[in-house]
């Protein structure tokens, strides 16, 4: 051999290589060059092999090489059989080979991670991957490490995915306690620990272990962290069963960390599109909560707007002297201001903490008597709801830090929002001392808060659906608003609440000022508009909830006891008050109203006095005006009552979404007096329009099925292509089921005439013309009739046909008188023509006796004139 060979021959250059025989030098792989070699050397032709995988010992160990060889014959004369030996052409490919297949896999890893959406499908098509390279990887799994617990010394490792090796095998840990350096998997915790790849030989998974495309299995593991980009800590640990016959090299070492990086890089963009996923999301759910959030401030906004926009073009139209008397109106439009200033005071306290510029003032108060004070303001509304109410507020060992004007906003809010859901029970206040916080619960026994709304129940904007409460009203902001400010105090606030039980929201404030911002203590600067709400705009509000609330078992306002007949009657359902009153001045003047303050209640009220129109605002307790609505439509007797629905919801796509829930009016917020009464007067119109063309109709109806039931034919719908008949009314030859028939033509159609009977309908259809035959039928009791058929086709505008009109008479009578004379007739007819023929043979005889006779007297009488 040359030198070329000599890295061929490894340790075995020069002995015991050179002039040894082949088998010995090459005994690990003689049984498959040996072949190759006798053929050329015993005169056979020359012997080739482009790649061949041999399994040599040339460095003290056995390893995975390939080649491309040859053997050709060498000629000698002087040799038996003229074969000198066999030259051996030889050219290892071992390194082309293996570069080529790891190529593979990683251009296949690329693609594939490339495509995935989330960490786990990287890991998952990683595996696939490497799956397919049994040769370099005979087997690999991960385990992932918990984010959470990275920085923590007791933080595990748990399994994810596998390739080639089965989740459940023995010697597959599902789970590593990476605080345990001594365990059997030490290499892999100081890989997740150091950060670094970890080449170890070892049997960790045992002898059972898959072998991939090798007879033995694997003794090396390379272990290596899969890491975030920028991130220090690994999110998860690859372990790769290495060739156990090929040498761990810088080549193998470059293989398996370009692997863990493409891995890296997978897991980096799916954590990148997860958390773009994520804003996406909190994105739209964000969109979501404000398009509610404008929907609610909408509703909050216009409806003081209407109530107070309305009664001043009112007062504006009215004599000057007759103004200062209509202290009423006045004292609505000042109500409703106010609450338009708390709605609009909430709001800028929001955006003033958004932007980082609430200004506090912290003081030393007493917080018992403060509270004290503020919850006193409910004692009348809870009184006149029935209600007990208890405040505990012991007086205090120290004075507490608060800004007063925050403290005010958040026991008034937390108490209305207690009165607002609670109906029957008790409502408290209860304020305690603790070692280093005081704590305020404010707690009821009301409709309570379902476990799924707690966890977002101090979220802006938010809203618990379908609430029993004493009014729609509200924005969504109230308590979102208590826990910024609570967080302002340096506190906290949490809820605990049991449906139908009750609920309890917790208020916890430290102790002394070291938690407070030292400029913000004993200030009294103030740099913006002050956004006090005081308690009577709270109360005032609630007391506005009563009016239905104290009558609400009698359902509505009684009805006056001799209602003018001519004057209509309207069932008004608000949750607001105010716009109850308001309203019902306005068209009290008209007609007779029934005020209510939910659709519950209106349903109810109309059932009973079956009203000439409904006015129901859109957003209301219990029952809204979409419901009520619903629930009118499905209701025979209510359902051609006309229903305008009020609402603070503008635009036309709101619009459209009243009239196609089956509205007959939508009036937007806010709206004057003039065209509020034109679209209730114009309603009333129709409804009443409507009511008549339906009397007419009943009328008409109820003439038509006295005919039907007078009228001994039988009347019939056909469909435009006679395939469907429907009977009206049933007589002795047909079966009266009431229902659509396809088959009629087979079962009441005489077989002998069907074809006639379909060829005159078939003509009928083409030229759109009467229909009439007469024709056999079978009978109920499955005898065989006549009927005279007769139907009219019914046209729409465009004159094609919309159904068959068709009335069916019994002749069968007068076909059985019609065939008896028929056969009476034959029977006479054949009597004369019997008659007629034997005559004519009497006549036949008679003239043949004639010319008999006439011949035999000839011969006499020629013999008597010749005398």
């Amino acid at each position: 051999y040359n030198d070329p060979y000599i890295p061929v021959l490894g340790l075995k250059h020069p002995s015991p290589g050179l002039g040894r025989p082949g088998y010995e030098c090459w005994n690990e792989i003689w049984s498959v060059i040996g072949p190759l070699v006798d053929t050329p050397f015993k005169g056979g032709p020359a012997t080739w092999m482009d790649d061949i995988l041999l399994m040599v010992n040339r460095n003290n160990f056995v390893e995975e090489t390939h080649f491309t060889i040859a053997y050709s014959p060498v000629p000698d004369p002087t040799a038996q059989g003229g074969i000198g030996g066999a030259l051996a052409t030889v050219n290892e490919i071992t390194q082309e080979i293996i570069g080529k297949r790891q190529m593979e896999t990683l251009r296949k890893l690329g693609k594939s991670i490339s495509s995935a959406s989330s960490v786990s499908e990287v890991y998952a098509h990683a595996a696939m991957v490497l799956q397919e390279n049994s040769f370099d990887i005979p087997y690999a799994f991960i385990h992932r490490v918990d984010p959470k617990s990275r920085v923590d010394p007791k933080s595990k490792a748990r399994l994810d995915t596998v390739a080639g090796i089965k989740s459940d095998h023995p010697g597959l840990p599902t789970e590593i306690d990476l605080s345990q350096e001594s365990s059997s998997w030490s290499d892999l915790i100081r890989a997740a620990k150091g950060g670094a790849l970890v080449v170890a030989e070892n049997y960790q998974t045992g002898p059972n272990a898959p072998l991939g495309a090798w007879d033995s299995p694997a003794v090396k593991f390379a272990y290596l962290p899969i890491r975030e980009a920028r991130r220090g800590a690994p999110v998860a640990i690859v372990t790769l069963a290495l060739n156990p016959y090929r040498k761990f090299d810088e080549s193998y070492s470059n293989f398996v960390q370009l692997i863990a990086d493409q891995i890296s890089s997978g897991v980096t963009n799916a954590m990148a599109y997860e958390k773009e996923k994520e804003r996406a999301e909190s994105l739209a759910e964000l969109d979501k909560a404000k398009t509610a959030f404008f929907a609610n401030v909408s509703h909050e906004f216009r409806t003081p707007l209407t109530l107070m926009l309305g009664p001043l073009d009112d007062l504006l139209a009215q004599r000057q002297e007759k103004v200062v008397t209509e202290r009423e109106v006045i004292s609505l439009i000042q109500r409703n201001g106010l609450r338009l200033q708390k709605l609009v005071n909430t709001l800028l306290d929001f955006s003033r903490i958004e932007a980082g510029r609430m200004q506090t003032v912290f003081k030393p108060t007493d917080i018992s008597k403060l509270t004290r004070d503020l919850a006193s303001n409910f004692t009348s509304a809870t009184a006149k709801a029935g209600l007990a109410f208890e405040i505990d507020c012991p007086t205090v060992s120290e004075p507490i830090y608060l800004d007063e004007e925050m403290w005010e906003k958040i026991v008034l809010n937390l108490l209305s929002n207690a009165f607002k859901f609670t109906f029957d029970g008790k409502i408290g206040v209860r304020l305690g001392m603790f070692a280093d916080f005081v704590e305020l619960s404010v707690w009821d026994t009301g409709i309570g808060i379902a476990k799924e709304d707690q966890a977002r129940i101090f979220e802006r904007f938010h809203r618990v659906s379908q609430a029993r409460a004493r009014s729609f009203e509200g924005s969504g902001i109230g308590l979102a608003l208590v826990s910024e400010l609570v967080k302002l105090h340096g506190g906290s606030i949490a809820v605990e609440s049991e449906p139908g039980k009750g609920t309890t929201f917790t208020v916890r404030i430290p102790r002394g000022r070291a938690h407070l911002p030292e400029e913000q203590v004993q200030s009294d600067a103030r740099n913006e508009l002050s956004t006090a709400i005081k308690a009577n705009v709270f109360l005032e509000e609630a007391m506005r909830w009563f009016p239905d609330e104290v009558t609400e078992h009698s359902t509505a306002e009684p009805e006056p006891a001799k209602p003018a007949p001519d004057r209509p009657k309207i069932i008004l359902a608000d949750d607001n008050a105010d716009m109850r009153d308001y309203i019902k001045g306005i068209l009290e003047e008209y007609c007779h109203v029934y005020a209510v303050a939910n659709g519950r209640l209106a349903f109810d009220l109309a059932k009973r006095i079956k009203p000439d129109l409904v006015l129901s605002d859109v957003m209301m307790p219990e029952v809204d005006g979409f419901e009520l609505l619903e629930l009118m439509r499905r209701d025979a007797s209510l359902r051609p009552t006309p229903v305008i629905l009020l609402s603070a919801r503008a635009g036309q796509e709101a619009r459209v979404e009243g009239f196609q829930a089956g509205a007959d009016d939508y009036l937007t917020k806010p709206f004057s007096r003039n065209e509020l009464i034109a679209r209730v007067k114009s309603n009333i119109q129709l409804s009443n329009f409507r009511k008549e063309i339906e009397e007419v109709i009943r009328q008409s109806e109820s003439r038509l099925r006295a005919l039907l039931i007078a009228t001994s034919d039988v009347i019939y719908r056909m469909s435009p292509d006679w395939k469907i008949m429907r009977q009206l009314d049933g007589r002795k030859f047909l079966k009266d089921t009431g229902e659509p028939l396809s088959e009629w033509q087979e079962k009441y159609i005489h077989p002998k005439d069907q074809a006639r009977v379909w060829s005159a309908i078939q003509e009928a259809i083409r030229t759109k013309s009467v229909f009439q035959l007469e024709h056999q039928v079978i009978q109920a009791d499955g005898t065989l009739g006549w009927t005279f058929s007769r139907a009219v086709p019914i046209l729409d505008r465009q004159g094609e046909i919309i159904e068959w009109f068709g009335a069916a008479s019994d002749v069968s009578d007068r076909k059985l008188h019609e065939t008896e004379l028929e056969h009476r007739v034959e029977d006479r007819t054949k009597e004369l023509n019997e008659a007629n023929s034997a005559l004519k043979t009497s006549n036949d005889d008679l003239q043949q006796f004639a010319h008999v006779a006439s011949h035999d007297l000839k011969e006499p009488v020629r013999k008597i004139k010749t005398f």
